[in-house]
């Protein structure tokens, strides 16, 4: 083999394949191939590898749906915060996150499941209560920034996302 080439064996027939170095980035550690005798695909070490080149976790970007602390939901008309906690918040008349006042809440209105995801959390909405044993659709519906949820709906929330749940207004915050 040439200079500058590196001798790469197929993970799966195991015939020699020629890589040229120059052409492999120094910032992934794992490189690609497809052997051109059997068509496998592979991952192998990347010899150029430098780890000092790779991008920064802390300055990578994360998803928009990534909070990177436990969100809290605020109340629009009496201008009240309502803190979430990892796992299960059920909303509702007698939810966890109680709205006593709202005769169009359900009891239990819909649910908010906050699950740690990449470094921080993220919000999964549910309306028919999937998540929960033994819970039922709410009667009014639950909103998402004006759209209904529908009844097997799981959706993932973002910040400044609006929910309407009876006739109660919620903003997200991060």
């Amino acid at each position: 083999m040439g200079e500058g080439f590196l001798k790469v064996p197929c993970s799966s027939c195991g015939r020699p394949l020629q890589v040229a170095a120059e052409k492999l980035p120094t910032h992934i550690p794992q490189v690609r191939g497809r052997c051109p005798f059997c068509r496998h695909e592979f991952h192998f070490p990347n010899p150029r590898f430098t780890a000092d080149l790779a991008p920064d976790p802390a300055f990578v970007e994360q998803p928009a749906f990534v909070f990177r602390s436990i969100p809290t939901l605020w109340a629009l008309a009496a201008h009240q915060r309502f803190p979430l906690k990892e796992g299960l918040n059920t909303l509702g008349r007698h939810g966890m996150l109680a709205f006593p006042e709202d005769p169009f809440m359900s009891r239990i209105h819909c649910l908010l499941d906050v699950q740690p995801f990449l470094g921080g959390f993220r919000v999964v909405l549910s309306d028919d209560g999937t998540m929960a044993p033994g819970s039922r659709p709410s009667s009014n519906g639950t909103y998402l920034n004006g759209q209904r949820v529908g009844p097997q709906d799981k959706l993932l929330l973002l910040k400044d996302d609006r929910l309407k749940i009876g006739h109660t207004e919620l903003l997200v915050q991060a």
